[in-house]
């Protein structure tokens, strides 16, 4: 029997679509806020922060969250790195740079550390992510 796609499943796609409208839609289509020097790695920060504690979710399966947190490293440190050669490559208003990139991992790296210390376990993780606990035997 297939089965059933649970909610978690499609928050990070509809993330994705946040992420390439807003990294890949040139620079002068978009708002205009830069309430301090480098608020864009604050952006990008923000960005892969929240990707990874949505593939954390998205990638559990039979608790094991050594697993989900490897894999939402992988897939978000790949993405981070993706978005600035497509911004670099697909874009003439925009450049991937290398402060990006470390802006992606870095909110990456945090994302993970906040879903363990914060997520993992706890109602949030059941009540956003639908996720069951089951006792292992």
């Amino acid at each position: 029997m297939p089965k059933k796609i649970q909610i978690r499943h499609i928050y990070p796609f509809i993330w994705y679509a946040l992420l390439i409208y807003a990294l890949l839609t040139p620079s002068g289509k978009l708002p205009k806020i830069m309430p301090f020097e480098h608020f864009d790695k604050l952006v990008h920060w923000g960005f892969f922060f929240g990707l990874s504690i949505l593939l954390v979710a998205a990638t559990l399966k039979n608790n094991n969250y050594r697993r989900s947190y490897y894999w939402s490293g992988i897939i978000t440190f790949t993405s981070g790195i993706a978005f600035e050669i497509l911004q670099e490559a697909t874009t003439t208003s925009r450049t991937g740079n290398i402060s990006d990139a470390l802006a992606n991992t870095f909110g990456m790296i945090c994302g993970i550390i906040f879903y363990h210390l914060l997520v993992k376990n706890k109602w949030i993780e059941h009540k956003i992510f639908s996720i069951q606990h089951h006792e292992q035997h």
